[in-house]
Order: C-alpha cells, then structure tokens, then sequence
C-alpha cells in the first residue's frame, strides 16, 4: 500500500512539474510578444535571448526540437519579408537591403517568430495530433494576430485588407502544421516520462 501511495505521489509531482512547464511556455511566450510589439529593438532582443535561455535550460534541449525552431522562425521571417515586398504589408521599421529596393522585415518580427517557435512542442503540443484544427486556427486567429499586431506596431496592410490579411493565414496554415508534424515525429515530447532535466 505504501508504494502504490509513493507512485501516486511521484506520477502527481511530475503531472505538476508538466503542467508547470506549459503554463511557464505560454506566458513567457505571451510577454515576449507584448514586449517585441511595443518595444524597441534592444529591448526586444534582450527579453527574446532571455526567452531562449530559459527554454534552453528549462523546457527543451533536444537538438531536433532546436532544429524546428530555427527553421519555423526563419521560414516565416522570410515569409513574412516576402509579402512587404509584394506591398501586401509595410512593416514598421522594415529595411532596404539594396539598390533595388528588396526589403526584410524588421528583426524584431524574426523575434516574435523565434518566440513563437519555442511553443509549438509544449504549450500547443495537443495540436500536433490534431493537424486540421490547426489549419483551421491558422487561417482564422492568425489574420486576426496580424491585424492587432499591425494596430500596434503601426504597420499597415494593403487594401483590401481582408485579402492582405487571408495571405498570412494561409502561408501559416502551410508552416505550423508542418512544424508540428515535425515535432510530433521526431522531437521529446513534454511528457512526464520523457521530460529531461
């Protein structure tokens, strides 16, 4: 009886430490976003390198997972990079990179990317088994993101803005269920079997 109570105990402290890790993904994740969107880019850079040492050291060192967050993050930096552009977007503090005028998106944008990466194993891993849910979210919540991330960052959309707007749900719905797929095959899950220290 008393190590059936022990294993209880033990499954009970590591469900918590679990729980305790997605809660602790989102909200970093949540506070970086404010901070890249009001802030200027030195702030911007210091809470994001701070984002990452703490998911380094206390959510994920699996070297695929890190594999998956470097490319999501660049992917849609260059996405996003892509459509100002193509003037369906102008970036606040977005820079020319030559004589003709080619523009990337601003570097905190690649922050808010590189953020957002760190949460696809964790706090939305329960998307990686439900791949059209996904989608769906994508092209629905994410035009509403940009368009409350564009009201505040002053940066402004093409006309018609609906259309502008379908494009960045439509290339996300694209990444994220790939990252998640990637996640869901080949990355340690946040389980409370499989978590590392």
């Amino acid at each position: 009886m008393k190590s059936n109570s022990l294993t209880f105990n033990q499954k009970f402290s590591e469900l918590g430490g679990s729980k305790q890790r997605v809660i602790r993904n989102a909200l970093l994740f949540q506070a970086n976003w404010f901070i890249c969107a009001i802030y200027d880019e030195s702030v911007s850079v210091i809470s994001t390198m701070l984002l990452v040492l703490v998911h380094f050291f206390y959510q994920s060192k699996d070297g695929r997972e890190w594999s998956m967050i470097l490319l999501f993050s660049l992917s849609g930096y260059l996405c996003d990079s892509l459509l100002a552009n193509l003037g369906v977007i102008e970036l606040s503090g977005q820079f020319t990179i030559n004589s003709s005028g080619t523009v990337l998106a601003p570097t905190w944008l690649l922050f808010l990317w590189l953020s957002f990466a760190t949460t696809i194993n964790h706090c939305m891993a329960y998307l990686q088994k439900h791949l059209s849910l996904a989608v769906l979210l994508c092209l629905i919540a994410v035009p509403l993101n940009y368009l409350a991330g564009a009201k505040l960052t002053g940066s402004t959309l093409a006309d018609p803005q609906w259309l502008s707007l379908s494009l960045f749900g439509v290339y996300w719905a694209v990444l994220l269920p790939a990252a998640l797929l990637w996640c869901r095959l080949y990355c340690v899950h946040n389980t409370p079997s499989n978590q590392q220290a």
